[in-house]
């Protein structure tokens, strides 16, 4: 066999592994999922400054405990075009260390080490319990949350980036969440009361608000099979195209 006779099989072999290795990455930029939540109550504790959930202060995870944890009125999981609703059982699971002066007349500040990791304390949990192919989660650490403070008790909202996930399953036979993307919480609440303060920052508030999640699936199995197909039809042509 001639070397130029097998150039084209060659060139096809290239492209198809090329597209192998290189096209899951593209696509997994491609399947952006939103999570939003709503009826969140959550507080500023005026003993400790920090900020939890209403049912209880976990500092540090307590699992898919819904004694535990503040249930929710929904949640929605947005991908693409298609959104999976789910409003029985489900609960969230708040803990910001440190969250300690707020100015009164308004501003934000940076809250203090949560640990975000291993040993330290998690950040926010959302789970399900009554879903039709079982309970799912998703446990969340971060680090630290900006929060702002319009003032005059208008609103206060919080922001950040995840540091990392301890687990996750999620409902809808969605895919999991692309750890190796950016993973970012936000929560706020225009419907404040109970605000208390110091003469120059707050240190309570009851609130009740929305928030959601933004990250990346990882792709799925099926697209994997479907860029392989893809590749062995490009070499089989190749070849084909050698032999007449």
């Amino acid at each position: 066999m001639r070397a130029g006779s097998l150039l084209p099989i060659f060139v096809a072999s290239f492209v198809a592994i090329s597209f192998l290795v290189f096209a899951p990455a593209a696509h997994a930029e491609t399947i952006p999922i939103e999570i939003q939540f709503t009826g969140l109550n959550f507080i500023l504790d005026g003993a400790s400054q920090d900020i939890f959930d209403a049912k209880a202060s976990n500092s540090t995870r307590a699992g898919t405990d819904p004694t535990k944890s503040d249930p929710l009125n929904s949640v929605e999981f947005q991908v693409d075009s298609t959104v999976y609703r789910d409003t029985t059982d489900v609960y969230a699971d708040l803990y910001v260390k440190d969250a300690s002066g707020l100015p009164k007349g308004g501003g934000f500040i940076t809250t203090g080490g949560n640990g975000g990791g291993a040993g330290g304390a998690f950040g926010f949990d959302l789970f399900g319990t009554a879903d039709a192919e079982g309970p799912w989660k998703l446990e969340l650490n971060i680090s630290s949350l900006d929060v702002y403070y319009i003032g005059g008790g208008i609103a206060v909202a919080a922001l950040g980036k995840v540091t990392s996930i301890s687990g996750q399953s999620l409902p809808f036979s969605l895919a999991d969440i692309d750890t190796s993307k950016d993973v970012s919480l936000t929560f706020s609440s225009s419907s404040l009361k109970d605000i208390t303060n110091d003469g120059t920052s707050l240190t309570a508030f009851k609130a009740v608000g929305s928030g959601n999640i933004t990250a990346t699936l990882v792709p799925e199995p099926s697209t994997f099979v479907g860029l392989l197909m893809g590749a062995l039809v490009l070499v089989a042509s190749a070849s084909a195209r050698r032999k007449r």
